[in-house]
């Protein structure tokens, strides 16, 4: 998924989705900055092989903050995001 305001591309699913258009996995329950680092390092999906953990702020540019959340009022949109 491309994030328009950076250019960044996002993984969409979780780790380990068997199902990459439902997104049908369970969440990994945990992993430390090491596993995720090696995870990304590794990753080849949608034709690209540079993936990598995004910053904090980078991260920051996926939040809606109150005054457009969603309905639901959640902060990451779930349309993206599953």
């Amino acid at each position: 998924i491309k994030e328009m305001r950076s250019g960044l591309f996002y993984q969409k699913c979780v780790r380990d989705s068997t199902d990459l258009i439902n997104c049908s996995a369970s969440p990994v329950a945990s992993s430390n900055w090491s596993s995720a680092l090696q995870y990304c390092d590794s990753l080849s999906l949608g034709g690209r092989t540079d993936w990598r953990l995004p910053n904090i702020f980078e991260l920051l540019a996926l939040l809606r903050f109150k005054s457009d959340a969603a309905p639901d009022g959640r902060y990451i949109d779930t349309n993206f995001f599953i």
